[in-house]
């Protein structure tokens, strides 16, 4: 379940005030690897889990967040 930001009189305490460029910034604040996750880099952990180099892997959680689990 995905979990998104919604505009109410509480948004103020937790940045809802800012601009989407803004909001953006103080998320990309707490991911270590420092930027946003793009669908390519979606894309690269299944074209790995398809592929022959993943063919010792078993029963394995693939977390794609850049580093913030």
């Amino acid at each position: 379940m995905a979990r998104a930001p919604l505009k109410t009189v509480m948004g103020p305490l937790y940045g809802m005030d800012k601009t989407e460029d803004e909001l953006l910034q103080l998320v990309v604040q707490n991911i270590p690897m420092g930027r946003i996750g793009m669908p390519n880099d979606m894309a690269n952990a299944v074209d790995f889990l398809l592929s022959d180099l993943s063919s010792y892997v078993t029963g394995q959680i693939l977390c794609v967040a850049g580093g913030m689990v």
